[in-house]
């Protein structure tokens, strides 16, 4: 698999740092968030308080939300309630699937939405192959599903491969 699919757009600290305008120099009108780890702490049952206002700014300001996540329907259709979003459960990501299926409940092109996430081998892999802008974000935990903590020591080892190759400068 080429390395460049690895490769984020950008990369943050936290959602709530990117700010709108961003969003609409690159024509960007819908956002995918994965929900552990990106919008709440993983297992975590309330959206941090800056990351809510953050939410209600780019309502205020038009922009569809889509929640894609590996995880079950009752837990992700919670989240996507309280945040006004629509939703995929059980998206399989790396899959394109679960984003070519956030794009079109938001009835817009791949170009037209970004991916947040915090993982390099399921959101920005999924993201980069549906075609979106991709936003890479820290955990806000480090408290995490076993597998992942796996995922976190391989995600390390590639970042610092794609740095040393300059494909990635942050």
């Amino acid at each position: 698999m080429p390395y460049h699919l690895f490769c984020p757009n950008m990369k943050v600290d936290s959602v709530s740092d990117i700010k709108p305008e961003l969003f609409k120099q690159r024509g960007i009108r819908g956002l995918v968030f994965d929900l552990d780890n990106t919008i709440l702490p993983w297992g975590g049952a309330r959206i941090p308080e800056d990351i809510s206002v953050w939410f209600s700014r780019l309502k205020a300001e038009e922009f569809s939300f889509c929640l894609v996540s590996n995880s079950y329907e009752k837990r992700v259709c919670q989240f996507a309630a309280a945040l006004s979003a629509s939703y995929v459960a059980w998206a399989c990501k790396p899959s394109i699937r679960g984003f070519q299926k956030a794009a079109d409940k938001m009835n817009l092109h791949p170009e037209q939405v970004a991916v947040i996430g915090d993982q390099l081998f399921t959101d920005i892999l999924g993201g980069n192959r549906a075609g979106l802008f991709t936003i890479l974000v820290e955990p806000l935990s480090t408290k995490e599903f076993p597998t992942t903590r796996i995922s976190r020591i391989l995600e390390k080892k590639l970042l610092n491969k794609l740095k040393a190759e300059g494909m990635i400068n942050f």
